[in-house]
């Protein structure tokens, strides 16, 4: 299972096909599960990528929800994106 790592927690991620990068978000607490159909779908054609937010998903769990999560979770994007060795 692929994982990286942000701030010393595990994040779980998805990835399918080849091609130019997309990064599919899951909504609100949703896990990448949800997004098996569009990584399917859309891996026919690009190297798709989706991954569980800190907090849900396979990834590792958090003490207490941050009031700042969707910045965190921009910012664990960001990462994964770094981590795949991309320059967006």
């Amino acid at each position: 299972m692929p994982y990286f790592i942000y701030n010393n927690h595990r994040l779980f991620y998805r990835e399918q096909g080849n091609g130019q990068l997309l990064l599919i978000l899951p909504g609100n607490t949703a896990s990448s599960a949800c997004l098996q159909s569009e990584l399917e779908y859309f891996g026919r054609h690009y190297h798709v990528v989706s991954f569980d937010f800190m907090g849900t998903g396979r990834s590792d769990r958090m003490s207490s929800w941050p009031e700042d999560w969707w910045k965190q979770g921009a910012d664990q994007a960001a990462a994964l994106l770094d981590h795949l060795g991309t320059d967006s």
